[in-house]
């Protein structure tokens, strides 16, 4: 399968990519408020246009937060819904009491998003994956969810995919998935995502999320064929280790 460029851990490239990685708290009007402000100001005193003012501060909003272990799959869709935490369920009891106690926590506190910053556990669920032949990925997750975070080592090495809109956790839900690659919403019909099923910028995923909560408050019978879960809009790397 073809690669993205990758963006390696060493030098500036990443960095670049993902500006100073600290985020606003979720659902903060506030924030919110602050950030069209600044947007405005960009647009009519500096003259830059609104995308790419949108793209500086999306470099300054997101964080780190860390990673989900997927079963591969080859489908067009390569978003945070999947196989994840696979060996959970059959393999381990171990594996899956961690997970609960440490990873599962966005169902309690929305200022979680269920991913995991501990090496040590990622590194066994590879050992146990190579192990038992079962063919895996590493998704890299950056949100504006302030917990868990964490910085990067130097071994790794990022593949940008897109960004998802999906669900904290538990069955990591996604709109894109289910709202416009099943094409159930018609309205969606035209939506464009790039090569692994996900918006390829941050502006798009912005688009997609306001046109989507506009449908539900003007058509009324588009309420009960769109979720209205714990949505957060997630930027996605896959992780080479």
């Amino acid at each position: 399968r073809k690669f993205l460029k990758p963006y390696k851990t060493r030098g500036s490239s990443f960095r670049e990519h993902t500006g100073s990685l600290r985020g606003g708290k979720r659902g903060d009007k506030g924030t919110e408020g602050l950030k069209h402000l600044i947007l405005l100001m960009l647009w009519q005193f500096w003259g830059i246009n609104l995308d790419t003012a949108n793209k500086w501060l999306e470099k300054n909003k997101m964080n780190i937060n860390g990673f989900i272990m997927q079963k591969r799959n080859e489908t067009f869709y390569q978003g945070v819904e999947g196989d994840n935490w696979y060996l959970n369920y059959d393999y381990s009891d171990e594996m899956d009491l961690f997970y609960k106690e440490n990873i599962a926590k966005s169902w309690e506190n929305t200022n979680y998003i269920d991913v995991c910053n501990d090496m040590n556990y990622i590194h066994q669920y590879i050992n146990i994956s190579k192990d038992k032949d079962i063919e895996y990925r590493i998704l890299l997750c950056m949100t504006d969810r302030n917990l868990p975070t964490m910085t990067l080592g130097t071994e790794m090495d990022l593949f940008f995919w897109g960004y998802d809109y999906a669900y904290a956790g538990g069955s990591y839900y996604s709109a894109i998935l289910n709202d416009i690659i099943s094409r159930r919403i018609p309205v969606f019909a035209n939506i464009q995502l790039n090569n692994y099923g996900l918006f390829e910028t941050y502006t798009e995923v912005i688009n997609f999320v306001n046109i989507r909560q506009k449908i539900k408050r003007v058509d009324c019978s588009m309420k009960e064929y769109m979720e209205d879960g714990d949505f957060v809009i997630y930027k996605v790397f896959e992780v080479k280790m």
